[in-house]
């Protein structure tokens, strides 16, 4: 994968976000130690960082390995919590809403984010830093929870996603105050699935963790341990005694000192906006809710001292003294807002940083003073990485547009009507533009002339103008249709490209499922995400292209039918390069094969002929490269009404002729022997002819040294999708077979290490390169090495 970073304000982000991810020194002031690009910030926060916990390091521990319980927690995780007795070890905490079947893909962004800081700041720090994940089950925004949008079974197609409530009418989903993490799954969650595009084993891992019954919040905790268990990411709720009991200090002096509190947030967002920000969540007096007996979380209120809430009977209300004593007696039933929630995470976990989105770090900006408040050293804030995926062979559709996958950012109408206007021939747009000051000037002359004739004439000189002025436009109108017509190719790229990188009209990020995400891309892409940003820091947006995505399997569909699928997506989509495109890419392929046999120096090459005509990788560059440097090339020769494939020398161009289905095949007469020069033929795996004996072995100087292999699709692993017919798959299982009975020189060659089995280099256009494996059947043949236009990949 390739992986480039561009800049925010590329993306339309907000300068507060930029300043903190770009320019963090130079809110300095403003955010005390939130420098997150300096290392001595991190040393002094993580040594603070033990120092104000409300909680002993034992009761925390002790709290989250009961909560993880019912989350199937990795080894590494359990350990993890266990090195929270440490008073060394501090966490790098991130978070999000309990979503469905785990939320936009920036939630998985969010927990690689922690992972890999954990990482780098256990080596700088010399002590242990934990990843670790708040769960907000405390939020009440379920109609943000059960819609999305997902891919179909390809990237080119976007849909919504929505989960039925049956006990839930649409208008409580909209204005639910439940909250979201207790919700219990209904029935429906078995059937939601059931008619997306989910991979199979995607779709086994939504099913064992969110399961019917059980909580939103236990669903996602499961969902999130199977993804990054294994990078011991530790996962926190705040559901529980005892961190409900450490809590109750700090919520009842919120409702005692609600005075200060506020000036605090009015200060910190003062000088949020005088550094050129913008003020995220409104101020309203409160940072505490109610929570009820049902789960309702309800947002108490309070006038001149006296405080209420939604639930209460009408005109009854409580004095702060009342309120902060029940808080302290029943802590359960208090709830933090978005800005108390922050200073309670430093308050109940050795926080030393936080990862967050560009909301929360607004948030955060307007929460400083709030950590003075509570007599705690706020923790460092710093950007979470923010990623869009692309899948491979679309830069040079890109490239051909002459676009920046940024430029997505406008409604697709605007940028495909900006796009056909910039290609407007000028002398078309120069003759028009005479042609509408033509109207303009002659219309006005006339209106002079006739109004000293009759002033209601004039009206009608304008509007003679108007009617022809809208018949220019027409024809404008016109012209850029024909255009779109004729570039139909790249405004059906445009929309392709946009269902990727901008699907529903915002980041990809915040729209696509994670789930759908893994279906493509594989399920370990956020591994290979992790592996790829190592070094990186997340002061920009990362667009991350790949060589291939991954086949959606559907439940009940055979793999021979998956095959099929893809077979015909790519042979459609490879017949639409235009030639330009075609060219282009297969002089890259011809040219890294040249390289790579100059490298190798084979004696003998098998070698596919490209179907010009159907866009198959045009490869006689490198054929004719090969006769240039004395190696042998052998073509193959087949039938339609046979499965075998035979293997015929050819030294021009002059051996090879059409055939009546239009592919290019060998040529020589039939029934005799061939004569001295011409072209030699031998069936792969059998006797050459005129052997001593019919029993003779193919010798072990027949075969080729490299095997070059046209390929419809591949995935990184060697497997490979052909034309069905398996010709290539018999021709390879025939070498293996010469080789395997080959003679005592190859044996000993074997134990040697050595091997005279012929190299099976696959020949295929990038944009049909997978990540994960493609469905094989028993006969099909696994490749060595893969060749695209944009390099090798040794298998």
């Amino acid at each position: 994968m390739k992986v480039s970073k561009h800049p925010l304000s590329s993306l339309g982000a907000s300068f507060w976000h930029q300043q903190v991810a770009q320019a963090p020194s130079s809110l300095t002031e403003l955010l005390h130690h939130a420098d997150w690009t300096d290392d001595a910030t991190w040393r002094n926060a993580a040594k603070d960082a033990s120092a104000q916990l409300s909680i002993s390091r034992d009761s925390l521990a002790d709290a989250l390995a009961d909560l993880h319980t019912a989350w199937n927690p990795s080894k590494k995780t359990l350990a993890n919590i266990e090195s929270l007795r440490d008073p060394a070890t501090v966490v790098m905490v991130t978070g999000q809403q309990c979503n469905l079947f785990g939320g936009p893909s920036l939630i998985a962004h969010k927990a690689l984010s922690v992972i890999l800081q954990s990482k780098k700041l256990t080596n700088r720090l010399g002590r242990q830093v934990i990843p670790v994940f708040w769960l907000a089950d405390e939020d009440h925004d379920l109609a943000e929870v059960l819609e999305g949008h997902a891919w179909g079974a390809s990237l080119d197609d976007v849909f919504d996603v929505q989960l039925e409530w049956d006990s839930l009418s649409k208008e409580q989903r909209m204005a639910s105050t439940r909250m979201v993490g207790s919700l219990a799954l209904p029935a429906s969650v078995r059937q939601a699935t059931e008619s997306w595009h989910v991979s199979d084993s995607v779709r086994e891992t939504m099913s064992r963790a969110y399961e019917e019954g059980c909580s939103l919040r236990d669903g996602m905790a499961r969902w999130i341990s199977a993804l990054f268990g294994h990078h011991g990411l530790v996962l926190f709720s705040r559901q529980h005694e005892t961190f409900h009991q450490a809590s109750a200090p700090l919520l009842s002096r919120a409702v005692s000192e609600v005075d200060s509190i506020t000036q605090a947030l009015a200060l910190s967002t003062e000088a949020v906006l005088a550094s050129g920000g913008h003020q995220q969540a409104a101020i309203d007096g409160t940072t505490v809710f109610h929570v009820t007996d049902s789960g309702e979380r309800l947002k108490w209120t309070q006038d001149q001292g006296q405080w209420r809430h939604a639930a209460m009977p009408h005109g009854e209300t409580w004095d702060a003294a009342t309120l902060a004593d029940t808080i302290h007696q029943h802590p359960e039933t208090a709830s933090p807002n978005v800005f108390m929630r922050l200073v309670l995470q430093s308050a109940l976990l050795p926080v030393v940083g936080a990862a967050m989105g560009p909301s929360e770090l607004a948030y955060a900006g307007q929460s400083t003073k709030m950590f003075e408040w509570a007599g705690l050293r706020q923790p460092v804030w710093m950007p979470r990485y923010s990623l869009t995926l692309l899948d491979g062979g679309k830069q040079p559709w890109l490239d051909e547009l002459g676009l920046d996958w940024t430029a997505f950012r406008r409604p697709l109408h605007e940028l495909q009507t900006s796009w056909v206007n910039a290609l407007q021939p000028q002398d078309i747009e120069t003759a028009l533009s005479t042609w509408e000051t033509s109207i303009h000037d002659q219309a006005k002359d006339l209106a002079k002339q006739v109004s000293a004739l009759d002033a209601t004439l004039e009206a009608s000189v304008d509007a003679g103008r108007a009617r022809m002025n809208k018949e220019l436009e027409r024809v404008r109108t016109k012209i850029r249709r024909a255009i779109r017509r004729r570039e139909s190719v790249q405004m059906n790229r445009m929309e392709r490209l946009a269902s990727r990188v901008m699907p529903a009209g915002a980041l990809q990020e915040r729209t696509i499922a994670t789930w759908s995400v893994l279906s493509h891309f594989g399920d370990h892409v956020f591994d290979h995400l992790m592996e790829s940003l190592e070094g990186q820091e997340p002061d920009g947006h990362f667009l991350v292209q790949f060589e291939g995505v991954r086949p959606v399997e559907v439940e009940g569909v055979k793999p021979v039918e998956v095959k099929a699928s893809i077979r015909q997506q790519a042979l459609q989509e490879r017949q639409s390069m235009s030639s330009q495109e075609y060219a282009s890419r297969s002089l890259n392929i011809s040219e890294t094969l040249i390289a790579q046999i100059k490298e190798a120096k084979p004696t003998k090459i098998a070698t596919f002929l490209p179907k010009i005509d159907v866009h198959e990788p045009d490869i006689r560059p490198a054929i004719e490269a090969a006769w240039a440097l004395g190696i042998e090339v052998m073509v193959p020769k087949w039938s339609l009404l046979s499965p075998e494939m035979t293997f015929v020398s050819i030294a021009t161009w002059d051996d090879v002729t059409v055939d009546d289905q239009g592919y290019l095949q060998p040529h020589r007469h039939e029934g005799r022997a061939p004569s001295k020069g011409e072209p030699h033929t031998h069936k792969m795996g059998e006797p050459m002819p005129n052997t001593p004996t019919p029993d003779s072995l193919l010798p072990e100087s027949s075969l080729p040294d490299i095997l070059w292999i046209p390929a419809v699709a591949l995935d990184t692993q060697g497997g490979r999708i052909g034309y069905g017919k398996g010709y290539f798959d018999r021709a390879i299982h025939a070498m293996t077979l010469t080789e395997a009975k080959a003679s005592k020189h190859a044996s000993q060659q074997a134990k040697n290490g050595a091997s005279t089995q012929p190299q099976r280099w696959a020949v295929c256009f990038s944009s049909w390169v997978y990540t994960d494996p493609l469905p094989q059947g028993p006969h099909d043949q696994t490749m060595h090495r893969i060749i695209t236009e944009n390099g090798i990949l040794n298998v």
